[in-house]
């Protein structure tokens, strides 16, 4: 009998605890989230909305969660009666159930808020609605702030060029839908949205696609952030004592990009293109269109392109042109095809002409050669074009190499030349490694030093 009154006792306690903190100062829609089955990693996050019930600014400081679950929310003050929001991703490899508890600190207050989120992680292959069949695919349209459905949507696939595509989405935002393995370009609309417009490969192993709306209404939440690391509460100083001043909203939210103009620097980005017949094997160039096509997403207006190409001659298919004009840049990568001999040379030298040209003084001027593997070039020895890379290294242009391909002789050679050139070696033998390379390079390399 007395066990059982510490027990009544003891979650009538915590009871009272969690409603406090809800009902004191900061209140949220929801405390737990199902995802239901799902492909762990590339499935959208969980939305936590919550509004600031109180009479001044409060700030999230930090949050506790297992290694799997990744915690994103912006670094500002909320304002009374604003709303704030926090996405939730589970990433692990593992097959299975999962359930975890995210603990979140506010500035207001020592005690944490309790979310809970549980789901099962299931195969690939299991999210197939056909397993038969794997062409059959459920595409999903949802609302890129709330990660709801949009029933009644409207799609539009153009299957390669070639092959029109169309379907309106069902009263759960999502329909099964018949897509080969190939590339696309994509367009969405609904009521109450801005039309969405991209270009994305499909592959063998993509059962499921989201496309994500952004609402014609002004919007107080923003996108997912990068994930943010979490610290001790008790030693986190993450937001000045002091709120900012309070500026006013616009439609742009501060860190709704993936490269936040506070954190990266200006980028001078020259694309140098095998586009010789031993490119056309294997898939090289489909991976290296989706690696350049994800990197295109994230761009910005303070960002410029150049996309140079070579085989017996160099080609300018793209003169320096700003990271916002993606269609343009897109239409250029996707009608590249292979033909032709290999003169690596040739396109290096125009592509550094550019270089020089578009300057960026405190930004990152980086080539990015993509091959696989032969680069020659006959009025040029291997002593020249070393000599050739080191003198532009010295003038603030990096270059970084894709690569393709087994032959352990070029990749070699490949490797020692990205060496030589200050950047990285990015090797691509399938086309899961291409979805982030790029977007990780261009990271790596625009990053304000502090």
């Amino acid at each position: 009998m007395n066990r059982y009154y510490l027990l009544v006792i003891y979650f009538f306690c915590v009871t009272i605890s969690n409603t406090f903190s809800q009902t004191q100062d900061v209140v949220f829609q929801k405390l737990e989230w199902d995802f239901g089955s799902i492909i762990s990693m590339d499935f959208p996050p969980a939305t936590f909305v919550f509004k600031n019930n109180s009479s001044k600014p409060i700030a999230i400081l930090t949050t506790k969660a297992k290694y799997e679950t990744k915690v994103m929310y912006e670094k500002k003050y909320i304002q009374p009666q604003a709303t704030g929001v926090i996405y939730v991703k589970h990433e692990t490899q593992n097959i299975g159930e999962f359930a975890d508890e995210i603990l979140v600190y506010f500035s207001h207050s020592p005690n944490p808020v309790k979310l809970n989120i549980v789901g099962n992680n299931i195969s690939v292959v299991d999210c197939f609605p056909d397993k038969t069949n794997m062409r059959m695919r459920t595409v999903h349209v949802i609302d890129i702030f709330s990660k709801e459905p949009i029933p009644g949507a409207k799609v539009h696939f153009l299957h390669n060029e070639m092959t029109d595509i169309n379907a309106v989405m069902d009263k759960n935002g999502k329909k099964v839908m018949d897509l080969p393995i190939g590339i696309y370009e994509i367009d969405a609309v609904a009521d109450g949205y801005k039309q969405m417009s991209t270009s994305r490969f499909i592959q063998k192993s993509v059962p499921i696609i989201f496309l994500e709306l952004e609402p014609l209404d002004k919007q107080e939440l923003s996108k997912p952030l990068e994930p943010v690391e979490p610290k001790d509460p008790e030693q986190t100083i993450a937001i000045e004592e002091k709120p900012p001043v309070v500026q006013p909203k616009t439609n742009t939210p501060v860190y709704s990009e993936k490269l936040p103009e506070n954190v990266y620097a200006a980028n001078n980005i020259i694309f140098v293109i095998d586009v010789s017949l031993s490119m056309k094997k294997d898939n090289k160039m489909t991976y290296l269109k989706t690696a350049i096509n994800e990197l295109i997403d994230v761009l910005r207006i303070i960002d410029n392109v150049t996309v140079i190409s070579y085989n017996t001659e160099a080609y300018t298919e793209l003169e320096s042109t700003t990271g916002n004009k993606k269609a343009q840049i897109k239409k250029v990568i996707n009608e590249m095809a292979p033909d032709g001999l290999t003169n690596g040379v040739k396109g290096l030298e125009l592509a550094y002409t550019f270089a020089e040209n578009n300057f960026k003084p405190n930004g990152n001027n980086q080539l990015i050669l993509a091959t696989d593997g032969e680069f020659s070039g006959a009025q040029q020895s291997e002593i020249q074009l070393i000599e050739q890379i080191q003198s532009h290294v010295s003038k603030g242009i990096i270059m970084s190499i894709v690569g393709f391909g087994n032959d352990k002789e070029s990749l070699d050679r490949l490797k020692k030349m990205a060496k030589i050139g200050g950047g990285q070696f990015l090797h691509i033998q399938n086309n899961e490694q291409s979805m982030q390379l790029l977007v990780d390079e261009i990271k790596e390399n625009s990053k304000i030093k502090k």
